[in-house]
């Protein structure tokens, strides 16, 4: 059964029922809380809606995209869309605003473990929510799936002092070197001195 589309790449069609518009390229779909269906229309540029009662139409308000290749829709009824052109993932709230979630804009591989404004990755490839609202991203050309945490993420370490101690007297020794490392990188450290005569270097830092 068809629900949507005449075969054809032509638009709009809009307000008849979506089996007599044309869709160009349609690339990805979601269904909102209410049962309405969402349409990444790629070829013509458009997010477009087919509503329950089966007719179709184009939010003017999504036009600022570029090129839509995926949608996803969470449980409050947020649109989260992939913007090929742009190379970014956008939100859509209530108030049909557009709002960056992801990406810089340019293509590549890096951000993994920062701020998801801050990555980079291929233009294509699907989106997808988990249970916990966490949104995955296919990153197609990295051979990847990253994933846009809902919440930051928070590290406990332990032990979360270490302590050294040295007795003074006769000639000076060598300095001692003490080597940090994690399985997260960034991790901010503090080092300080009990008496004046001990100096550390460097006193702050973050792990590699």
């Amino acid at each position: 059964t068809t629900v949507a589309g005449n075969g054809t790449a032509t638009y709009p069609g809009d307000g008849a029922k979506a089996t007599a518009a044309g869709l160009g390229y349609p690339s990805s779909i979601a269904l909102d809380p209410s049962g309405n269906l969402l349409i990444a229309d790629r070829t013509l540029f458009k997010l477009r809606w087919v509503n329950a009662d089966g007719t179709i139409h184009t939010e003017a308000a999504y036009d600022i995209l570029g090129q839509p290749t995926s949608v996803a829709i969470d449980g409050l009824g947020q649109i989260f869309v992939r913007d090929a052109y742009n190379n970014r993932v956008y939100s859509i709230g209530t108030d049909k605003k557009l709002n960056p979630v992801a990406g810089t804009g340019a293509v590549g591989f890096s951000g993994d473990g920062g701020d998801a404004l801050g990555a980079t990755f291929s233009p294509y490839g699907t989106l997808a929510l988990d249970r916990s609202g966490n949104l995955l991203l296919a990153d197609r050309d990295n051979n990847r799936i990253r994933a846009i945490l809902a919440s930051s993420v928070s590290y406990e370490l332990s032990p979360l002092a270490l302590r050294f101690s040295a007795s003074s007297g006769g000639l000076g020794s060598s300095p001692q070197v003490v080597e940090l490392s994690s399985a997260v990188s960034g991790l901010p450290f503090n080092a300080t001195a009990s008496d004046a005569w001990l100096s550390v270097s460097p006193a702050t830092g973050s792990i590699p």
